[in-house]
């Protein structure tokens, strides 16, 4: 399969939300299983969803390329990668760039070969959990609305 071909972005996708910014804030949250067969979580961040899909169009055309198999290999791939920048404690920037190269990858997998929409991608959270044995799990979880019932009598 080689290397994945780096989704380096010039200016990532990772932001700090703010009321009506108007972007599609998405979470990210990245596990790791210990020896004790324990789920750890190491970090949650928050992209643009919208944005980051932008970024990954002029990726289209070479992830379909190379193939469905190359496509899904890149996200464990970027996962790793993510891992290993909080890991060794990297800066910010440096992990909000792999952030949002393992968001691209998903984003263009999962458009590309499994079908999902941008309405679905923009409104659901991304959760990677990285297995002793290298391999890794990826979950899109579709977020739900919340209703308010303050000021509301329960019944």
């Amino acid at each position: 399969m080689g290397t994945p071909l780096a989704l380096h972005a010039a200016v990532p996708a990772v932001r700090t939300a703010t009321k009506n910014s108007g972007e599609q804030t998405m979470l990210i949250r990245i596990y790791r299983v210990d020896e004790n067969s324990q789920k750890i979580l190491m970090a949650e961040l928050q992209v643009d969803a919208l944005r980051l899909m932008l970024l990954a169009e002029d990726r289209e055309e070479n992830t379909r390329r190379r193939g469905r198999v190359w496509a899904a290999g890149a996200v464990p791939f970027f996962a790793q990668e993510l891992l290993k920048s909080i890991q060794t404690g990297q800066p910010r920037e440096a992990r909000d760039l792999q952030a949002t190269n393992v968001a691209i990858s998903a984003w263009l997998h999962d458009s590309i070969y499994v079908g999902v929409t941008a309405e679905q991608f923009v409104r659901s959270d991304l959760t990677f959990v990285l297995l002793p044995d290298g391999a890794v799990e990826c979950e899109r979880v579709m977020k739900v609305a919340c209703v308010s019932t303050r000021g509301k009598a329960a019944r």
